[in-house]
């Protein structure tokens, strides 16, 4: 079973968005769009687990404490370059608490996959098939959207089914952060 730790978005943070992918939709390039229902942020990619092991990470995951925290929607940009992207995303901030979370995920859940996995806050929009405009970076960086601030209270393990039409996420448990965080140190 294919599995990832990721941050659920409040609606209203989908809801924007979902605006600002229509936005870019109309910039003359072929580009597939993440579902506004899958709209996550990514934690870390486990990939494929057996049901043994997802039993064993999930009560890895249970024995995590952390304070929880906001953020909110910060910029826009692209992976690779002008002449030729592949992803667009939103980038959040404060992302301090973000990082420290992702550290503390990755080094409690290593054993479940060890490969090194390069973390960058950020909110994938769409993955850009084909640009088909000349003025795609001029357009893209005038695009507008509300910086909403959102609370961070849990983190989810889901499982990701590959279909035809795209990923379909199922939730396997939501681990709630801490409203107040006392160290053991």
């Amino acid at each position: 079973m294919r599995c990832f730790l990721a941050i659920e978005l409040p609606k209203e943070v989908k809801d924007e968005l979902y605006s600002l992918q229509r936005k870019i939709g109309k910039l003359g390039l072929k580009i597939k769009l993440v579902e506004k229902k899958n709209l996550h942020l990514t934690l870390r990619f486990f990939g494929e687990l057996s049901e043994k092991t997802i039993e064993e990470l999930r009560k890895q995951l249970k024995a995590i404490h952390f304070p929880s925290f906001s953020l909110h929607l910060h910029s826009l940009g692209l992976f690779s370059d002008w002449n030729g992207p592949r992803v667009a995303w939103v980038s959040v901030q404060p992302d301090g608490e973000l990082l420290r979370l992702q550290k503390l995920l990755d080094a409690e859940t290593l054993s479940f996959s060890p490969l090194p996995q390069k973390f960058q806050a950020h909110l994938t929009l769409g993955r850009i098939k084909l640009l088909r405009n000349d003025l795609f970076q001029e357009q893209f960086e005038k695009l507008v959207f509300e910086r909403k601030t959102f609370s961070v209270s849990s983190f989810t393990l889901y499982k990701s089914t590959l279909t035809h039409e795209g990923p379909a996420y199922t939730v396997l448990e939501t681990y709630p952060l801490s409203s107040s965080f006392y160290s053991s140190d």
